[in-house]
């Protein structure tokens, strides 16, 4: 993602020479570098659920508006959770008291 906004700053020889001039041009780049980058992710290479944290494996795929290449890249795909709305569950139990004959 860094070396997308870094390659748009350079690239561009305005957004470069303001860099060059030391302009903050960051917010600028990565909304240029996010409008290059429209990945599709394809359904069909979806991995299992992780049993543990619920993360998928798939593939991306996205088209370079300038030399109209297509590139693929490995994504993980985290769960979303949703919020029950239900009260959090009820502290364990407090331990039972030491006796006094025992370790």
């Amino acid at each position: 993602k860094k070396i997308s906004e870094a390659y748009t700053a350079l690239s561009d020889p305005g957004i470069r020479e303001r860099f060059n001039a030391g302009e903050d041009v960051q917010t600028e780049t990565r909304q240029r570098a996010e409008e290059r980058r429209k990945f599709k992710v394809d359904p069909e290479t979806f991995t299992e659920p992780d049993p543990e944290t619920g993360r998928r494996q798939a593939e991306a795929r996205w088209t370079d508006p300038e030399t109209n290449e297509t590139h693929t890249v490995n994504v993980t795909v985290e769960p979303r959770f949703r919020r029950s709305g239900a009260p959090p569950p009820a502290p364990p139990p407090a331990p039972p008291p030491r006796h006094c004959c025992l370790p």
